[in-house]
């Protein structure tokens, strides 16, 4: 029960770190051209 939470909790920082990146990304570029 508590591997499965690890897991879950996991992946959720997997998506919320890609979310992250993304976000960033499109803020540096938006900041490099403007």
């Amino acid at each position: 029960m508590t591997r499965h939470y690890r897991c879950q909790k996991w992946e959720i920082n997997q998506a919320a770190g890609r979310y992250i990146r993304s976000h960033e990304a499109v803020r540096a570029s938006v900041s490099a051209t403007g």
